[in-house]
Formats: structure tokens, sequence, C-alpha cells
């Protein structure tokens, strides 16, 4: 599942981020009452945060993994599948604000970044079709530095305006 990947990459990234992907699993799992979840999350991100052997962080990262994809496939069997958005169409202040906050953020390898994809990923799928899978797969690994190459080389290639007023 993606969400478990996503965990396991985080926790080969910087310990800032790593912890943090931990804590937010760990307060959403807690918010929908997935309490072995949230405990299993919180185990993760104590590892983390007190710098433990690796070890010891992937036994703990085994266990949150094993109880987040019982629950993805408990509501993958529950919730129907969503009809695909229409394109959104690009408002060029808006987009190249987009554009200068998540390169910003992927810049300075800022998990802010994934936030921005999430709330803007069919934004930018709209004006980067070609790009977008690449600059998503990239953000959701946590690959920050191929995001930002990836979304520099699509802004290049694109004729959309990037100037914020």
């Amino acid at each position: 599942a993606g969400v478990a990947h996503r965990v396991r990459a985080a926790t080969l990234r910087p310990v800032e981020v790593a912890e943090r992907v931990a804590h937010t699993l760990c307060g959403v799992s807690g918010n929908i009452g997935a309490m072995e979840l949230h405990a299993a999350a919180r185990a993760l991100e104590r590892a983390i945060g007190s710098q433990a052997a690796r070890p010891v962080i992937d036994a703990a990262l085994a266990v949150a993994e094993t109880q987040l994809l019982q629950i993805l496939a408990t509501l993958d069997a529950h919730v129907p599948e969503l009809a695909t958005p229409a394109p959104v169409i690009a408002d060029p202040v808006h987009f190249a604000r987009v554009c200068a906050d998540l390169a910003r953020l992927l810049g300075g390898n800022d998990p802010d970044a994934v936030d921005v994809w999430e709330a803007n990923g069919a934004l930018l799928q709209g004006a980067f079709p070609a790009a977008a899978q690449r600059i998503g797969d990239a953000i959701q690994t946590f690959d920050f530095d191929n995001a930002l190459s990836a979304l520099h080389a699509a802004i290049d290639a694109s004729r959309v305006p990037q100037d914020t007023p």
C-alpha cells in the first residue's frame, strides 16, 4: 500500500522527517480510533526520536506496518472506489504560487512538501501531465531532491508563467 511504503521510506530519511511521519501516523490513527495502530506508531515515533538502533526502529516499523496494512485492507473492503476527479484548470497566479511553495519546501527537505502535493496534486497533474507521476512518486517517498529536479524540468518545459505577484 502507498501509505505503508511512505512510512517505510520516511524511516530512511533524516530523523526529523521520519519522526514527523510517525507522529502523523500516530495522530491520525488515534483520531480514527485505530488504537493498535496508534500504539504501534507511537512506539515507532519514540524509537526514531530516541535515535534507537536500526534493528529497534525496524522492529517497531514492522509492527506499525502490519497494523496499517490491516486497517487499509479493511477500508479497501468497505469503501467504494471514488470517481477520478475531472482535470483542474490552472489559475496562472495560484499555479505559480503553488510551484514556488513546493520548490521551496522540496529544496529545504521540508516534509510539508507532501501536504502541498496532496492538496495541489490535481492542479500540477493538469499542468504537467508527463511529469506529475514522477514528481508525485518522488515526493511520496520523500525523495525531495529528485522531486525538485523533476519539478524544475516540468516548469522549464511548460509555458505557464512562473512569476508571482
